[in-house]
């Protein structure tokens, strides 16, 4: 493959990762915050749809983000392969880096806050 056509693979995979990376994180953000809080949209919500808000929502959008990142890691990788040259393959590890190092930092993140909401939600339930 051509040096130009891999750079601009990286491109687009790279612009489509900086896109969506925000949506999901923004996503997952907000429904942290509505177990936390126990509102949503301004209402109360049980402690039971708090529970399952933290394992259906937020556990999926946090953990989605991770599962929509690795292939991002891996078509890195696999440009890297094809590049022609040593400078494009060099980029190309780096975006490889990149997205592995937001992988492994959402991944931490998320098992901290799961632990942090279900000890919120487990003082909220004996208060």
């Amino acid at each position: 493959m051509s040096d130009v056509t891999t750079i601009l693979l990286m491109l687009a995979t790279f612009g489509l990762l900086v896109v969506s990376f925000p949506f999901l994180v923004r996503r997952a953000h907000q429904r942290c915050d509505d177990v936390a809080t126990g509102v949503v949209n301004g209402v109360s919500i049980s402690m039971k749809y708090r529970w399952l808000m933290l394992f259906q929502d937020y556990v999926a959008n946090a953990f989605g983000i991770v599962i929509v990142t690795f292939p991002f890691m891996v078509g890195f990788l696999a440009l890297a392969e094809v590049a022609g040259s040593g400078d494009v393959r060099n980029v190309a590890y780096v975006c490889a880096a990149a997205a592995g190092w937001a992988l492994v930092a959402v991944l931490v993140f998320a098992f901290g806050w799961v632990a942090h909401l279900v000890s919120l939600l487990r003082q909220a339930e004996a208060d």
